[in-house]
């Protein structure tokens, strides 16, 4: 069985039995690596690269990453100077719009760059359509590395299509205000997904509070998920 099946299934057997989460190393290593700068900004290592998800407000001193995502055209997320900060000069970015030095990707694409697969799948708000609508074709990254699948889900509501992603580590927004409706609504993707972790992410800048987010980790207690929270990197 390889290594993502196996963390996979082990993450289903924990939920079924209602066992607490454990988090398999290889998912703890990148987690232990990864940090958040508010929004869905977050940079993590993918087969011994860095990749770089909607620079934005990025402190000084971080290494140059070799990927960069972009999930869609707002500001927060797809801000040009934090993207020449962080680039590496061969660097590839991905968007789902045009974009200088992009390469344009659409729901449902798979990139395979070698040292890691990326696949863009959808976010949109079913209710709150004004801020992200379906038809703008903007998405979310799942990033395959070293066995590993993490889930970056972009800007988004609970949606259908979470229920065929399959991950290790989630990364999800927890501001209600713009993404998802509730805490409990948030609570309920991580619950389609199934990984080993989730981390919230998108709340404690403009919208989404502390509170939020641990009232999101106590309700997946016993999920077989483990909820973690991150601070903001000064």
């Amino acid at each position: 069985m390889s290594t993502m099946r196996l963390l996979f299934a082990t993450t289903l057997a924990a939920m079924a039995s209602g066992l607490p989460a454990r988090v398999p190393p290889a998912v703890e290593a990148l987690a232990s690596k990864l940090r958040w700068y508010g929004q869905d900004s977050v940079t993590f290592p993918a087969g011994g690269k860095l990749v770089a998800v909607d620079p934005f407000k990025l402190p000084a001193g971080l290494g140059k990453a070799d990927l960069v995502l972009v999930t869609h055209r707002h500001d927060d997320h797809y801000s040009p100077a934090d993207i020449e900060r962080i680039a590496a000069p061969e660097a590839v970015k991905l968007a789902p719009f045009d974009a200088p030095g992009f390469r344009r990707v659409a729901v449902g694409e798979r990139v395979d760059l070698g040292f890691c697969v990326v696949e863009a799948v959808p976010a949109y708000n079913l209710v709150k359509t004004k801020f992200h609508p379906k038809s703008n074709g903007w998405v979310g990254y799942v990033i395959e590395a070293d066995g590993v699948r993490v889930y970056v889900t972009g800007d988004t509501e609970r949606v259908p299509e979470m229920k065929r992603v399959r991950a290790d580590l989630m990364l999800l927004p927890l501001g209600q205000t713009y993404t998802m409706g509730s805490v409990a609504e948030a609570v309920e993707a991580v619950k389609d997904v199934k990984p080993a972790l989730a981390i919230p992410i998108h709340w404690g800048m403009y919208e989404g509070t502390r509170a939020d987010a641990e009232a999101f980790a106590k309700a997946l207690t016993g999920s077989g998920v483990e909820a973690r929270l991150k601070e903001i990197d000064p």
